[in-house]
């Protein structure tokens, strides 16, 4: 597989990006986040056909920890931010032939949900709007996932369901009310319909053995399929009719930050790692997928550099390996986020650049055995470095203010080549906004 990426340097000096987002209503709407206390959400126009990055404006919306665009109001763009003092914002964000500024249309407050001894990590995480219901949102803190309607006046979430050692959430695209959750008790299934008193929670029966699990995806394509990254750096893929995971992706050799399916393909797909590395899997599930590795060959498998292979048996088991992972240079640092649109994977980093990654056709080359850590230091010394913020400018706003399970029922049914970019990172300019976070 030939994966063409190209990159741009994004103006956060404190190395602190948090989350990147596309407008699934205009798909050349992108949105960056930072966790810096000002000047760290930025909105760019993204021309994917001649790779052009277009700066639209920057708004100050204190510490964001996790971000979503939302379908909200066709007459305007939306974006749902998730900040480190356990708010959510519903902020507008304006066209970029308009003059007007963003404002905040509603905060949501997680903290006053919670009583002191019941109180550990103010931080917003996790934010999802839901497939079965583009009204709503569901948010992660302190342990607790809410819903929220959007439309309702009242600062009172629909739900909050507590779920000790989570780490990560996604809900399900196509089956209404289900939630995949991963943590500390490896991943479970959540029933957010399921009446009160009556067991909500499916948990499949390998999960414990597979350890601590920090992200979580379902697949787009098939709605009992899920993607799962644990502690020991492997990615397994789950079904949930069967109970188990029947696919085991091992390429990087540090934690997986984020999981990312193709739009346009169900055989595709992302992972992002601590380790600074992009894999994209070529997954064909009509094959055996129970022990899949990067497609690099066995005198450089990365994985096995410090291990003795003692005899045959060991060889065998390496060299028969599915090689299906295409190592994408990436980073030096840490994957933060990745997402999808139109056929492109969009990362970014702890050195703070943004990634589009494409398959391409013979106009890309591969990257030889062993060289991803050369290719990476030359790419990064040769991106042009354009740092332009936008002209000052602030106002201050204040807000405009029978009984079983789904589960249950759901399990009886049934690389990478590289081109450095060349195109200015901002092309034109537009004042900072600032949105005080009271």
């Amino acid at each position: 597989i030939k994966i063409a990426s190209n990159y741009w340097r994004i103006p956060d000096d404190d190395f602190y990006l948090t989350a990147v987002s596309v407008n699934q209503q205009n798909p050349e709407q992108i949105a960056i986040a930072s966790g810096k206390h000002e000047s760290n959400l930025f909105i760019y126009d993204m021309n994917f056909d001649q790779d052009v990055l277009t700066h639209q404006q920057t708004v100050s919306l204190p510490n964001i920890e996790s971000m979503e665009w939302l379908d909200y109001d066709k007459e305007e763009s939306s974006i749902l931010t998730g900040h480190k003092n356990g708010v959510a914002h519903m902020v507008s964000i304006p066209e970029s032939n308009s003059n007007e500024s963003a404002r905040i249309l509603k905060r949501f407050n997680h903290k006053k949900h919670f009583t002191n001894d019941k109180y550990r990590n103010s931080s917003i995480k996790n934010l999802d709007i839901p497939n079965w219901n583009k009204n709503s949102f569901l948010s992660l803190c302190n342990e607790n996932i809410f819903l929220w309607d959007l439309n309702h006046r009242s600062d009172l979430p629909i739900l909050k369901n507590q779920h000790l050692g989570i780490r990560s959430f996604d809900s399900s695209l196509s089956n209404n009310g289900i939630v995949a959750l991963c943590g500390e008790f490896g991943i479970a299934l959540n029933d957010l319909r399921a009446p009160i008193n009556t067991p909500s929670i499916f948990t499949p029966k390998d999960s414990a053995n597979m350890g601590f699990s920090n992200n979580i995806k379902w697949a787009p394509y098939d709605s009992n399929i899920l993607a799962a990254s644990h502690v020991d750096g492997v990615v397994r893929l789950w079904d949930i009719r069967a109970q188990r995971s029947f696919a085991k992706l091992k390429g990087h050799n540090d934690l997986v930050t984020s999981i990312e399916w193709s739009e346009e393909s169900s055989s595709d797909l992302y992972t992002g790692s601590r380790d600074g590395n992009i894999i994209h899997w070529d997954l064909d599930f009509d094959e055996d997928l129970s022990n899949c590795c990067l497609n690099e060959g066995l005198d450089s498998i990365n994985f096995h550099k410090n291990q003795f292979l003692t005899d045959d048996y060991d060889i065998y088991n390496i060299v028969n390996q599915r090689q299906c992972g295409t190592l994408i240079p990436a980073a030096k640092d840490s994957i933060i986020g990745l997402t999808s649109t139109n056929g492109n994977i969009l990362s970014i980093d702890g050195s703070s650049y943004l990634g589009v990654h494409r398959k391409r056709g013979i106009d890309s080359f591969r990257v030889e055995e062993g060289t991803s850590a050369m290719i990476i230091d030359d790419m990064l010394n040769e991106i042009p470095f354009k740092r332009q913020v936008s002209n000052s400018g602030s106002c201050t706003l204040t807000d405009s203010s029978d009984e079983e399970s789904i589960f249950e029922q759901s399990i009886q049914v049934d690389s990478a080549p590289s081109t450095v970019n060349n195109s200015p990172v901002h092309v034109k300019t537009r004042s900072i906004t600032k949105l005080l976070n009271n």
